[in-house]
Order: structure tokens, then C-alpha cells, then sequence
């Protein structure tokens, strides 16, 4: 039983750290679109976000993740985690 519980701490755990990367990563990127607004990078954001609530309305290419520079490319990653 001690072993179970365990399990269940470190998933609940585990759960807490990733929607905190989540978070901080969105926290990134809405930042990053407010200060950067009609550049490739921010245009790239706004439309992977868009992808993440509604694909069939916007696809998002996840190879576009690679025109980001690595800490926004991380931070898209960590929310679509």
C-alpha cells in the first residue's frame, strides 16, 4: 500500500511541475507577442497558440517551431506539454 501511495504523490507531483512549465511558458510567449508584435517570431506565437485551441480551424506546422529562438521554442513546447 505505502509503494501505491507513493506512485500517487510523485504523479500528483509530477502533474504540478509540468502545469507550472505550462504557465511559465505561456507567461513567455504572450510576453514575447506584447513586446514583439508584427515580427516572424510573434507571428509564428499567435498562430501556435491558435493551433493549440482549435487545429481544424489552425493548423500549425510544428516544424515552425524551429524559426523560434530556443527559449521560445521551449516555452511552446512546455505549454503543449
Amino acid at each position: 500500500m505505502q509503494a501505491q501511495r507513493s506512485r500517487l504523490n510523485t504523479a500528483a507531483e509530477d502533474t504540478n511541475e509540468i502545469m507550472e512549465r505550462a504557465r511559465t511558458g505561456l507567461q513567455r510567449i504572450v510576453k514575447a507577442i506584447e513586446e514583439h508584435p508584427g515580427t516572424g517570431q510573434s507571428r509564428r506565437l499567435v498562430r501556435f497558440i491558435a493551433g493549440v485551441y482549435n487545429g481544424n480551424d489552425f493548423p500549425f506546422d510544428l516544424t515552425d517551431l524551429r524559426s523560434l529562438d530556443t527559449e521560445l521554442a521551449n516555452a511552446c513546447i512546455d505549454y503543449l506539454n
